[in-house]
């Protein structure tokens, strides 16, 4: 029955993807928030590591994630970003029936000056938000194979009447381990759909259609054994060229974790695309807790200061 339902949820994956391609034009997307990944394990690895992504720490990014969790877990995230930018998001899952249902919720909030025609300040403000929520199921095809979908919607609003838009997308992903979970490999396709974010006949654009694939190797040999774990990730933006990623991640204990990571962005200094964190870990009784910390710069725009904490049991 998994199996099938796996085949079944490929397919829709895939067919959906197609069509989006077929519909959407080159250029701006809108819906950005729909491309963030809100886990601040994947910021600290360069902003990929889908391979080592778990749990609700992936369904951002690849909702094959959710299958790996064993019963329950809740997630939350906070970001302070670049500006006086703001992004928060929440996350439940649980099992049931051998699979793992999950439910998120994530919104995005700043202010922008009103200028006039000739590019002076009004003393008016605007204040944007997004709200944005994914209904996803992750199903374990096998001991060594995980595929998962979502649904996702978007409401916009601009602070001006009449520019609010909602629009909706689907996601897809699978990942599997090779090697006796030495290698892992995880691929997805994110936000396909024909909708388009229209707030006027004039600024009508797709949705941000987004493809990722990634691999992770973990040492299992010497004094490295289970703690050093390397990432790299390719992500793929229908209206902009590929952007490639690489992290490492290093077990300092039983409990911390420190980790470094380089997103390739050709209008960023080279320091400006390094990014870096740490996690800690901790189990009480039958509750599992980790915090993880990120931070990467944005060249003149600023840097993002990211926290997650997740629990589960």
């Amino acid at each position: 029955m998994k199996k099938i339902l796996a085949i079944i949820l490929f397919a829709v994956m895939l067919a959906g993807a197609a069509q989006a391609f077929e519909t959407i034009g080159t250029g701006r997307t809108g819906a950005q928030l729909l491309r963030m990944n809100m886990s601040a394990h994947s910021l600290a690895l360069g902003g990929g590591g889908s391979a080592v992504l778990t749990g609700l720490d992936a369904f951002c990014m690849n909702p094959a994630g959710l299958a790996q969790i064993e019963h329950m877990e809740i997630s939350f995230s906070h970001n302070e970003m670049f500006g006086d930018v703001r992004a928060e998001y929440l996350a439940f899952a649980k099992k049931y029936f051998g699979m793992v249902f999950g439910i998120d919720l994530r919104g995005i909030t700043f202010t922008m000056d009103e200028r006039d025609n000739t590019g002076l300040e009004t003393g008016e403000s605007f204040h944007f938000y997004n709200i944005a929520g994914s209904f996803g199921v992750g199903i374990p095809v096998g001991e060594n194979l995980f595929i998962g979908g979502s649904a996702s919607g978007i409401y916009e609003h601009t602070g001006l009447d009449g520019y609010d838009d909602f629009n909706w997308g689907f996601n897809g992903g699978l990942k599997f381990m090779l090697m006796d979970h030495k290698i892992k490999v995880a691929a997805s396709v994110r936000n396909a759909s024909t909708t388009r974010v229209g707030f006027t006949e004039s600024r009508d654009f797709p949705m941000p259609l987004t493809a990722n694939a990634g691999i992770s190797y973990t040492f299992r040999n010497g004094e490295m054994k289970d703690k050093l774990v390397l990432a790299a990730d390719i992500e793929g933006y229908w209206e902009q060229a590929y952007t490639l990623s690489g992290g490492v991640e290093y077990l300092w204990t039983d409990w911390l974790s420190v980790r470094a990571g380089y997103r390739h962005k050709e209008d960023y200094d080279l320091l400006d695309r390094i990014s870096f964190g740490f996690g800690v870990r901790e189990k009480i009784k039958k509750l599992d807790g980790h915090l993880d910390y990120a931070y990467a710069p944005y060249g003149d725009m600023g840097a993002t200061h990211r926290i997650s904490y997740g629990l589960s049991w």
